[in-house]
């Protein structure tokens, strides 16, 4: 099938009824204009006939447009329960069951996409709701995901098929379906989570740019996206399909089901192995489903027999993973049990007693004391051990109770001799007298009473940098790990946290030397008193030697290597390289006949789909902070991407983690660059508003599309606090005043391209199109004859184009939605209209510069100086009621509430507007531009009132609560919450725009259609409801709103 797959090129989207440029919908059968019916029972009839329609009509082209659409609403709104209750899961089984089945209908028209988002929708609807599973199965939905899940499509359908058996498997009454396949359930499941990583490396990552299925690449970046960005998604996809296998395997094991098969020995092996990675750090990984094992007697019996998976566990429960308590817990369980505690105390007792001294780590109190009384009742048999044990009694029992009895006085008379030890043995330590500094810090421990934590971790660390110069590592984690113990919180003295990443670099630990530097360096920004904190250089020069031994596919890539070169000496280099399909082959086999087993487990986390692009350039813009050698304070490192180059063979070798710090890191050892020369030269203007803001944003991103690129960013006030981190040249100039305009703009002679995102308001729509207009001419006059270079100019209006200017609205008829790009213009005064007849003919002055205009609908963005920013001003809106101990009443009307809406994410706009700047097939077009689902407001309320903890929400029948009224007498308040919040200084009429809310939310039924913008290229998408998150957090970020 596969070789079939690769002869058909996938164009990006059909041409269906919906999407013909020159004529309106006409099939009554459409999904889309179904969707947008306002009336709940005609709409609900409308879209059952479309879902048998799906299955049985012949238009089959139009199918991965409405699956698509499908699985954004099941993604964003999993919990609705109109489409299940429709019966979505008999169609979606069906769907599968023709893929697998039918392979003439698979490779038809776009008909490969469709088993992928059967299989997510299942997933997706069966993920929170007991329910929906059970509707789920009833349908019969098992069979065709266990076909998929045999792999008879590829391993992207076998992700998405092991998720929704996972979910399915994870509620008591579904559970039982699915373990009537139990036996071929978890064998399928072991050998996938076994095998996955070098399916994914062989038949994805390591093959060539043009070789790989084109399918697999739209899917994976939503067609939007270069090499690099499919690696990066298929590390996380990779990583998803492993962790979502164990999921499933975990819902098997805590029943104590099928454990025979889970527990073998060469599993549990692997298994200790795999971790969720700092690209999928949500994830405890395959330590997740070894804890669950340890919960049962056949489990604990047959880890205790394997001392690589025990010594696995003592290494995580002295580590700085998120999951060290994880390892803590299991080592507990096997001392517990008397028929495994002595096959395990030789090994874990010397970890266990470094962390005797711990107290709280996260949610979990007294961790040090529950470790010491499981400790001492234990009756070693074995005289090393006894002395580990003995140490914890004199410790923990004696050494207590004798403290006890000691005065104020006399214990300050022991902190004084302590400190006067701790000073003789730091001078012996700068004299190279090492050992005996290291016998004095010990002196200084024996006399240091319990309570004095903070000296005894200090103490404690420095015998580590004793035993790091003696060579002695184990002696150095050992004591290093018990002066973590003691700080506070736990695993945070810097100093400590370095010397142990030191350690388990001498002992070729990777994993854990890397994690211990990463909180190094995170302790190191936090603690900085400054706004900026240099880079400690030998903890970044460590991160990037670590980077690739724990690369996801680090593993897969020696194996193939190993492969590579024992058929090179099989059959000579020569005869392999013309027979680059054979050696595959070969290698391939080989690959699949190694006999280890499994890594990851997780509880079944979404895949980021939202988050990728904010994290992205988040790590970029510390990235750029970074060439300098520094760190802001204010940034938590996070998990993101990075590129590193593999010195040897000089092939590319990428980890997307947490890029701001390693790119920094590996560009501070570099040979400095040569001055950057720039591809084009961006001319923003309104770079403070709410899409000029993400203009600036990611215009200046290494991978962007044309670049890289220098921006000029235009605003008429001064720059912001908040713009300020955006690598553009800011000018502050006033494009209303033709003067101004031509001053400042006419000497920018190197713009390729301009970006008009900016307007003002004005009384009537009359003065609208005149100072609008004007704006527009006067930057086009003075840019277009003193730019020779220039090649484009991308003109932002919006979805009033198709319903009128605000004044106009309800007084004339607009055109019916879903609105597409060639419905003819209103006949009323529209400012839309006066600035897109201002741009065609002024770029026609001008030979060879193209155009292309944007119309986005509501835009969810970060902007205080935004006339229309709608995420703003409800922000402002919840805090007040927040404040106030009200209601969160939406202030709007039902329509609106109950119906379908739409949005436009201003990364998303911006992403628009640098496509159609950059690629030819998007020029002298006009496009929609929104995020590609459709939500309810009465779902998104919820969302903004869990976000300000607001515990009453919702509609008021009969109400019409407009917020230009209720806000009036508000500006004391909000200066209240400034002042207790410490916020930005402003004033209420700056930061919310209550006329605009107040129309967004008394308009219903508005939906626009991206088919044109996808036919000509562009498949960018947001999910509305993890848009308006991001956005709300960074208003909170900026301290905008509490």
């Amino acid at each position: 099938m596969k070789s079939q797959m690769k002869k058909k090129r996938v164009t990006p989207i059909p041409n269906t009824p919906c999407n013909i440029s020159d004529q309106l919908c006409i099939n009554p059968r459409c999904f889309f204009c179904s969707m947008g019916e306002p009336d709940a029972s005609l709409r609900r009839a409308g879209i059952t006939t479309c879902f048998k329609e799906l299955f049985q009509g012949e238009n089959h082209e139009q199918h991965v447009l409405v699956l698509s659409g499908l699985w954004h609403i099941a993604m964003s709104q999993p919990n609705d329960p109109e489409f299940p209750s429709l019966g979505i899961f008999k169609y979606m089984a069906s769907l599968i069951h023709k893929g697998i089945n039918d392979r003439h209908w698979l490779l038809a028209n776009q008909n490969i996409y469709i088993p992928y988002y059967a299989a997510h929708i299942i997933g997706s609807y069966t993920m929170n709701k007991e329910e929906f599973a059970q509707l789920a199965v009833q349908s019969g939905v098992i069979p065709p995901l266990l076909d998929l899940l045999r792999g008879k499509i590829s391993w992207v359908e076998q992700r998405v098929a092991v998720r929704a058996l996972g979910h399915l498997a994870s509620y008591k009454s579904t559970f039982e379906s699915v373990v009537q396949h139990e036996q071929e359930v978890v064998k399928l499941t072991l050998n996938l989570a076994s095998t996955c990583l070098e399916v994914v490396y062989v038949d994805f990552v390591a093959v060539k740019e043009n070789k790989r299925l084109e399918y697999h690449r739209n899917l994976l970046t939503r067609g939007v996206g270069d090499l690099e960005t499919e690696n990066r998604k298929a590390e996380e996809w990779a990583s998803q399909l492993q962790c979502w296998s164990l999921y499933l395997l975990n819902c098997f094991a805590c029943k104590d089901r099928a454990l025979d098969l889970i527990c073998k020995k060469g599993f549990l092996k692997d298994l200790c192995d795999m971790w969720g990675g700092l690209i999928n750090h949500t994830s405890p990984a395959g330590v997740g489903l070894i804890r669950i094992l340890c919960y049962s007697k056949e489990g604990r019996k047959n880890i205790a027999e394997l001392p690589k998976v025990v010594n696995a566990l003592g290494n995580l429960s002295r580590s700085s993973d998120d999951w060290q308590y994880i390892g803590i817990d299991c080592l507990l369980l096997l001392l517990k049990d008397p028929d495994t505690r002595y096959k395990v105390l030789d090994v874990t007792a010397p970890y266990l007693t470094d962390l005797i001294e711990l107290t709280n780590l996260g949610d979990k109190s007294n961790v040090g004391e529950t470790v010491t009384k499981v400790l001492l009742n234990l009756k070693p048999n074995i005289q090393k051990v006894g002395a580990v044990l003995q140490e914890v009694m004199d410790l923990m029992v004696d050494r207590r109770n004798k403290e006890k009895v000691l005065s104020e006085e006399k214990l300050e008379e022991t902190r004084v001799l302590v400190s006067l030890i701790k000073q003789e043995a730091n001078h012996k330590f700068r004299l190279g007298k090492v050992e005996e500094a290291l016998v004095k810090y010990s002196e200084a421990l024996g006399v240091c009473p319990l309570k004095f934590r903070k000296e005894r971790m200090v103490i404690y660390s420095n015998k580590a940098q004793c035993h790091i110069l003696l060579k002695d590592a184990d002696s150095a984690i050992s004591d290093s790990t018990r002066a973590l113990c003691l700080s506070n919180p736990a695993n945070t003295h810097r100093k400590s946290l370095w010397r142990r990443s030191q350690a388990y670099d001498m002992k070729g630990m990777a994993k854990e030397s890397l994690m211990d530097c990463i909180m190094f360096m995170n302790s190191s920004i936090k603690s900085g008193e400054t706004m900026r904190v240099k880079i400690p250089y030998h903890p970044a020069r460590m991160i990037c030697k670590h980077m690739d031994a724990t690369w996801l596919f680090a593993t897969a890539r020696s194996r193939v290597e190993k492969t590579m070169q024992e058929l090179n000496q099989v059959g000579g280099h020569a005869q392999n390289q013309k027979q680059p399909r054979d050696h595959k082959a070969m290698m391939t086999m080989m690959i699949q006949k190694r006999n280890s087993h499994i890594h990851g487990l997780s509880t079944i986390i979404e895949e980021p789909f939202n988050a990728k692009e904010g994290g992205r350039r988040k790590m970029e813009r510390a990235r750029r902070r970074l060439k300098k050698g520094r760190f802001s304070s204010s940034f938590i490192l996070n998990t993101s991407l990075y590129q590193i180059q593999n010195p040897k063979k000089g092939k590319k070798k990428m980890s997307w983690w947490w890029a701001g710090a390693i790119g920094a890191a590996k560009k501070k050892f570099e040979e400095d660059e040569p001055p950057r020369s720039f591809e084009s030269v961006g001319l923003v203007i309104g770079v403070t508003g709410i899409v000029g803001n993400s203009l600036a944003e990611i215009l200046p991103l290494h991978d962007t599309p044309g670049g890289p690129w220098k921006v000029y960013g235009v605003a008429r006030r001064p720059r912001p606090s908040w713009n300020a981190d955006h690598p553009i040249e800011y000018v502050q100039c006033d494009v209303s005043d033709p003067a101004d305009a031509e001053n400042k703009l006419s000497v920018l002679t190197d713009v390729t391209h301009v970006f008009f995102v900016s307007w003002t308001s004005r009384p009537t729509e009359a003065e609208n199109c005149e100072v609008n207009g004007a704006m527009l001419r006067n930057v086009l006059r003075a840019v277009i004859p003193n730019a020779p270079n220039l090649r484009h100019v991308s003109l932002q209006t919006g979805t009033k184009h198709y319903i009128g200017s605000f004044e106009s609205i309800g007084k004339i008829q607009s055109h019916e939605p879903p609105f597409t790009e060639d419905l003819p213009r209103l006949d009323t005064p529209n400012f839309y209209y006066t600035q897109e007849d201002i741009l065609f003919e002024e770029t026609a002055k001008k030979e060879g510069l193209t155009w292309s205009i944007h119309r986005p609908g509501t835009i969810f963005g970060f902007s205080p100086y935004s006339l229309m920013n709608l995420v703003g001003s409800i922000c402002v809106y919840a805090a007040i009621c927040k404040h106030e101990g009200v209601p969160l009443t939406f202030p709007g009307t039902k329509g609106a509430w109950e119906g379908y809406s739409f949005s436009s994410d201003a990364d998303l706009i911006a992403e628009q507007h640098i496509w159609a700047a950059v690629d030819p097939n998007a020029r002298n077009e006009a496009f929609n531009c929104s995020n590609g689902d459709v939500f309810k407001w009465k779902h998104l309320w919820k969302v903004l009132a869990e976000q300000f903890g607001i515990e009453e929400y919702g509609f008021e029948e009969g109400s019409h609560l407009k917020l230009s009224e209720v806000m009036k007498d508000k500006g004391p308040v909000w200066d209240e919450i400034v002042s207790a919040n410490q916020l930005l200084p402003t004033k209420l009429d700056e930061v919310g725009e209550w006329w605009f809310v107040d129309i967004i939310f008394s308009v219903a039924g508005v939906l626009d259609s991206m088919n044109k913008a996808k036919e000509h290229g562009f498949l960018g998408f947001r999910n509305s409801k993890n848009s308006l998150i991001s956005w709300i957090d960074k208003c909170k970020g900026y301290k905008i709103v509490p």
